[in-house]
């Protein structure tokens, strides 16, 4: 809900760089769920200050299936022309990693509830 257009243009701190980045993320079609946490979500979901003008975008993709590497370089393209810094993690079911890591590397450390594991594909179990 925290990335829905219209609560991102209802927020106090729709003229902060993070939010005006959530908002042109959401003029897109993703072919996935996505949404904001950290310290922008916190904002967003409290409506508390806690945001400044150095403030970065915390967001997560949620990817139940693999997704297409291509569309996923499509969103991390994006991410890098918006006006602050972005972070996106992409959770699987079986852990969490690094988008941009995982686009620029052959392997990426997923994050998982038995710990960090190194992985070529982070929605396969046989893969290390």
């Amino acid at each position: 809900m925290l990335a829905e257009r219209s609560h991102l243009l209802a927020s106090p701190f729709v003229d902060y760089p993070p939010v005006r980045a959530a908002i042109t993320l959401s003029d897109s079609d993703w072919p996935w769920c996505w949404g904001v946490t950290g310290s922008t979500g916190y904002a967003l979901a409290t409506q508390r200050p806690t945001l400044h003008a150095a403030s970065d975008l915390d967001l997560l993709i949620r990817a139940p299936q693999p997704l297409a590497r291509d569309a996923l370089q499509r969103w991390q393209s994006l991410t890098e022309t918006l006006p602050c810094r972005i972070d996106t993690q992409v959770e699987t079911p079986l852990g969490a990693f690094a988008l941009n890591k995982w686009l620029c590397e052959d392997r990426v450390l997923l994050k998982t509830a038995t710990g960090p594991r190194l992985t070529a594909s982070p929605w396969s179990r046989d893969s290390a």
